[in-house]
């Protein structure tokens, strides 16, 4: 759970990082897909940063289906739960990063406000169920 919600937020902090000129994205990636500092610090979305974004969003889900596989063979106390909560706000960002086609810069992705909106909604949601990982959708 922690690598998929640690590479979520490398995504999507990417937005943030370019105004200062940083970029903590992977470079092996970014240079498989033909990305460089100069394109993410423009902040325009390409054909070439979609496709690094998601080669690591792919490995962010493919984390978070572990945990979730993992989650329906052992029983979660009560009381850890809440430290689950995380998968919530990682299945959210990589649904929405999905719906604008891996564009890190659109602001259903990039908007602070738009996410925290989303995201108290999903955690009250996933708190009536009580279940963290199982009330979200695969």
């Amino acid at each position: 759970m922690g690598k998929a919600y640690g590479l979520c937020i490398l995504i999507r902090g990417t937005c943030f990082h370019s105004y200062k000129h940083q970029t903590y994205l992977p470079a092996d990636v970014c240079a498989r897909h033909g990305v460089t500092e100069d394109m993410i610090y423009a902040r325009q979305n390409s054909k070439q940063i979609a496709d690094a974004v998601f080669e690591i969003a792919d490995v962010a889900k493919a984390h978070l289906d572990a945990a979730r596989k993992l989650a329906e063979t052992v029983t979660v106390p009560t009381n850890v739960q809440k430290i689950l909560q995380v998968a919530i706000f990682t299945d959210m960002f990589l649904h929405r990063l999905q719906k604008v086609n891996f564009d890190i810069y659109h602001d259903y992705v990039a908007s602070p406000e738009l996410m925290k909106a989303a995201y108290v909604f999903n955690l009250i949601k996933a708190g009536f169920w009580g279940s963290y990982l199982g009330s979200l959708t695969k």
